[in-house]
């Protein structure tokens, strides 16, 4: 178990000393998005999670998704050695959670020894999946240290057969989970990414996933649909974003999340005001225009492209050069400041964190009037 793993353990067992914690923290990042705000040479980088698409194939050919049939990054896979490599030296730079992301991971062949080497360097590790391979590969993953998993989901039943467009997948889901579930009960933490885009957005829609997420025991977490995401597009017919008048329709889904959120808040980790900020993301991205913190973060794609994150700002290839001369370089910095003053396509990644970072902006959907 890492330093940070048993701190939050230790806080997790006193809840009046983990809020004290929880609120001095914010204070101080406050602080200092105010100091960085009025001169941003002063921001450096202070990487804290490292994401690896580790794969560009998967087994699902999802709508608005541009990683199916080896179209985004062509279906390459990041070999072992070099993802090694990387962990070494991103440990190496202070770097604490790993995530192993896709594509698919779990199709990835060595997916259990990068999650082994990882923990045994000292990272939190997780991995970002579909879930419909789960059952096949978990043994292993569990044996290599794997006790959380993040999933994606796009409804129940034929609606997620339909949105991944692969029929039967949706019971290869469901008796995935019941396997884990069944297995390793409490050991393991899964959460279930809900992703909020135009077909998914009604109340019947939300409350069939919530129950879902309950059967199963799952962290309940919102991924609003992303317009600038390089690996997503709009779907057929421009169905997934949301449109000018879908004001009410959104207003309807943010009041049920509240309600959810006030009857399983245990279950249901989304602020009040990050919920209410979902109607201005999905309509007014263009304007939400708080700071980006994505200096605490670095992306490597499956063809070894890194960037600051996985929407923009190219830093190097690691089949060229190692992370540890991309880290903290010349260019490395910048993209970090240009980053925090927005100078990207402001996706929507890390946006419950900005809301809750930039006091006006928490200020202003604090409001319930």
């Amino acid at each position: 178990m890492t330093l940070r793993s048993s701190a939050l353990e230790y806080l997790n067992q006193r809840p009046t000393l983990k809020a004290i914690a929880k609120t001095g923290l914010l204070q101080a990042s406050r602080a200092y998005h105010a100091v960085i705000e009025a001169y941003p040479p002063l921001l450096q980088p202070t990487t804290r999670q490292i994401t690896i698409a580790i794969t560009a194939k998967c087994n699902l050919g999802c709508k608005g998704c541009n990683y199916p049939n080896n179209g985004f990054m062509g279906g390459v896979m990041l070999p072992l050695e070099v993802i090694k490599t990387a962990l070494d030296d991103a440990r190496a730079a202070g770097v604490m959670t790993a995530r192993f992301f896709g594509g698919e991971p779990l199709l990835h062949p060595h997916l259990p020894e990068m999650i082994s080497y990882a923990k045994q360097l000292g990272f939190d590790v997780y991995v970002t999946s579909n879930g419909t391979l789960l059952k096949n590969r978990f043994d292993q993953l569990y044996a290599a240290g794997l006790r959380f998993v993040s999933m994606g989901f796009y409804g129940v039943g034929e609606h997620y057969n339909g949105y991944t467009q692969r029929p039967g997948h949706f019971q290869k889901l469901e008796e995935s989970l019941t396997y884990v579930r069944s297995k390793y009960g409490s050991e393991v933490n899964l959460q279930l990414n809900w992703v909020l885009m135009r077909p998914t957005c009604n109340v019947e829609a939300l409350r069939e996933a919530w129950e879902f997420s309950k059967r199963f025991k799952m962290i309940f977490h919102i991924d609003p649909v992303s317009y600038t995401l390089p690996f997503f597009n709009d779907g057929p017919d421009d169905e997934l974003p949301f449109r000018a008048g879908d004001e009410e329709m959104l207003q309807g889904i943010v009041d049920e999340l509240i309600r959810l959120k006030r009857s399983d808040p245990d279950r249901f980790w989304h602020g009040e005001p990050y919920l209410r900020s979902l109607p201005d993301w999905l309509l007014r991205q263009d304007q939400m225009l708080m700071p980006c913190l994505s200096y605490t973060l670095i992306w490597v794609g499956a063809d070894g492209t890194v960037q600051l994150c996985d929407t923009t700002f190219p830093l190097g290839n690691l089949h060229e050069t190692r992370l540890k001369d991309i880290l903290y370089s010349q260019s490395h910095k910048q993209a970090c400041r240009d980053a925090f003053e927005v100078k990207c396509p402001n996706c929507l990644c890390g946006s419950e964190t900005r809301i809750v970072q930039h006091r006006p902006s928490y200020l202003k959907y604090s409001r319930t009037s």
